[in-house]
């Protein structure tokens, strides 16, 4: 088995949706729990009476920094475990 993923593969991974760069690195767990939440949000970007496209609301602008938080959260995430699973941690 290879002891080493490739860093890129990652990063692509986890900038296409949150948790699949931990689901390529065989972290199921946290790999869920970023789908999950991150599949909440475009839920919510979509649903009926969703304010997040109303620019003019304070709401809009909660949700968007929530929504950059976990795309950025998940992508360093993975990225630290990337690292770890490549120095042998």
């Amino acid at each position: 088995m290879e002891n080493t993923k490739n860093k890129y593969i990652v990063c692509l991974l986890s900038l296409l949706f949150p948790g699949l760069g931990h689901l390529y690195l065989r972290d199921y767990s946290d790999g869920i729990v970023f789908i999950l939440g991150a599949g909440f949000l475009w839920f919510a970007l979509f649903a009926e009476n969703s304010q997040a496209m109303n620019f003019e609301s304070i709401r809009s602008s909660i949700f968007w920094i929530g929504f950059a938080i976990v795309y950025v959260f998940a992508l360093v995430h993975a990225l630290v475990k990337a690292n770890k699973i490549s120095l042998g941690k």
